[in-house]
């Protein structure tokens, strides 16, 4: 009588024990070989996953940079803004006033008139000032770098008076100032470093010059 033979007696697990029995060795091996291989395949997906994260993130982070940055640039330049409307409201409010800054008028006799000049003065170079501070982190490729530059240049030759209180509070201002205010016609003014005579071209379009003009104070 032939024996029945069961559905799993020489099924998958059968073949599995035998080959275990026949060779142990090389079956640990295999199976260590396939452990491996699914440790690292996992290790891949999930280095993938990561580095596909990090990614993410750090376009993420780069765009928060960009708006900040682009932020801080607006902000900077509404503030300039903000200080020439603000002086140009002193020529408003005192008329008497502007041919000192645009008519290339001498100072005159009264002490309380050439204390309100002083004072004007003051404000505007510290306006001048703060521009060259704040255009070192602007993007300077947004805005019309040549309206700024003869604004600077016919503010000291229309004003021999603004010429007069850089001279007298030289130590107070900026390199860059004093070094447009040199050029652009202002009598014994210098930088502390001459170098920046010639670095004046990285805030302004190459363009641009400063022509000669035997006008000024």
């Amino acid at each position: 009588m032939t024996d029945i033979q069961t559905p799993d007696q020489d099924g998958f697990w059968q073949n599995f024990k035998k080959e275990r029995r026949k060779e142990p060795i090389r079956f640990f091996t295999m199976l260590i070989a396939l452990a491996s291989f699914l440790i690292s395949s996992s290790a891949l997906v999930g280095t993938a996953i990561g580095l596909r994260f990090v990614y993410l993130q750090f376009i993420n982070v780069r765009e928060q940079i960009a708006g900040l940055h682009e932020s801080l640039d607006l902000q900077s330049y509404s503030a300039i803004n903000s200080q020439v409307s603000e002086i140009d409201k002193v020529f408003i409010d005192q008329p008497g006033l502007r041919p000192y800054f645009y008519e290339n008028q001498a100072w005159p006799k009264k002490a309380a008139t050439r204390s309100k000049i002083t004072s004007v003065a003051e404000r505007k170079l510290d306006l001048f000032d703060f521009w060259f501070m704040s255009a070192r982190h602007m993007d300077r490729k947004q805005y019309d770098m040549v309206s700024w530059k003869n604004y600077f240049i016919s503010s000291f030759r229309n004003s021999r008076v603004l010429c007069d209180v850089l001279h007298a509070e030289l130590d107070q201002y900026q390199d860059e100032l004093r070094a447009i205010a040199g050029k652009s016609g202002c009598a014994n003014i210098t930088p502390r470093n001459l170098k920046v005579l010639d670095q004046l071209d990285s805030y302004f379009p190459t363009r641009t010059s400063f022509a000669p003009d035997n006008s000024g104070p």
